[in-house]
């Protein structure tokens, strides 16, 4: 008796280890007359992980953030002093929060906010140490610290580079001394009205660490989703127009010396976010468009640039925007603008 259980255990436990990987929900927000968008998450060890957005609640609108402690078995939510924008880490317990009205400094894994830098316009920031960072935003911001965040300079005049008013810088990213900065050339904003379409998708590229960079733009109107850098190439994924009479589409890129190629176009599924991982893997955030309703969430993985292969995803993920990240030591999250975190299990 006590053999044939044994047996029973060891099966299940060959099968249970046999089962593919699969995207899991790790916290969804589900309340009546209450809604929650996040729009980014960040680890700044594998235990302890937020997620920015807004939570919407009987009309009123303020920023959450929603944050981990033991590697995501469980969630608790809190208020943010700002709007929040997006989020950087440097190490376990120091990163920085761009607001809309500022930059933040937490020094306990984003437990705590502190207001170290008040401008509006910061979209995005990049700290290469606890002193030295860069910062973009709005009309053609790009600035550089070298005491945390405390006071910033213009990196874009000391650089020697010519930055239009109607540029929107929203990402910056480095690898080594690999660098890139991506953003939009905006047409001119108008009095009381949305915000302006893109005219081209604009981009920055350093090799040295930041210390010089070239400026390009592309042919195509086009926003900067998400970019990044490896050794010897970089990886662009652009919102804008397909060219093909199809509306908008997103078109991910890899970029290097010898050309541009297309690694995956936006058709049935349309991307919102990429990371390629520390084993070289990349992960592409997708929706199945439903209307003006959210859509199904597809993650994808390829292994090579080349092949995609769908990676089960829990059914009720349903989004129209995803954002992905690598957490330190390699576990794998999305979050969505319907209030689901998920995480490869």
């Amino acid at each position: 008796m006590r053999r044939s259980v044994f047996i029973t255990l060891a099966c299940c436990a060959l099968l249970g280890a046999q089962q593919p990987a699969q995207w899991e929900i790790s916290y969804f927000f589900d309340v009546a007359n209450a809604a929650m968008a996040l729009s980014e998450i960040r680890f700044a060890d594998a235990t302890h992980g937020v997620a920015i957005g807004t939570l919407n609640e009987q009309g009123r609108r303020k920023s959450v953030a929603v944050v981990t402690s033991d590697g995501g078995l469980n969630w608790t939510q809190s208020a943010l002093p700002d709007d929040a924008v997006s989020l950087f880490f440097l190490n376990p317990s120091l990163g920085w929060m761009v607001g809309e009205n500022g930059l933040w400094v937490t020094r306990d894994a984003g437990r705590t906010y502190q207001i170290v830098y008040r401008r509006k316009g910061l979209r995005s920031v990049w700290f290469l140490n606890d002193k030295h960072g860069f910062a973009v935003g709005s009309k053609g911001g790009f600035w550089e610290t070298t005491d945390g965040g405390v006071r910033w300079s213009n990196a874009a005049q000391s650089r020697k580079l010519k930055l239009d008013k109607n540029i929107e810088l929203t990402r910056i990213s480095f690898q080594g001394s690999q660098a890139i900065i991506g953003g939009a050339f905006l047409f001119p904003a108008q009095p009381y009205a949305p915000p302006p379409p893109a005219r081209n998708a604009v981009l920055l590229f350093s090799h040295d660490t930041g210390a010089t960079w070239r400026f390009s733009t592309t042919a195509m109107p086009a926003r900067v989703l998400r970019a990044s850098v490896d050794r010897d190439s970089a990886y662009v994924l652009l919102s804008g127009t397909s060219g093909r009479g199809a509306g908008r589409t997103a078109i991910l890129y890899r970029i290097n010396e010898r050309n541009s190629r297309v690694l995956y176009r936006g058709d049935l599924r349309q991307p919102t976010d990429f990371v390629r991982s520390a084993s070289g893997q990349m992960w592409l955030g997708t929706y199945e468009p439903a209307g003006s309703g959210p859509g199904k969430v597809v993650i994808l993985r390829s292994p090579n640039d080349q092949t995609w292969t769908e990676v089960p995803t829990d059914y009720r993920a349903v989004a129209r925007r995803i954002s992905l990240a690598e957490a330190p030591g390699g576990a794998m999250w999305a979050v969505t603008d319907t209030g689901m975190i998920l995480t490869l299990r």
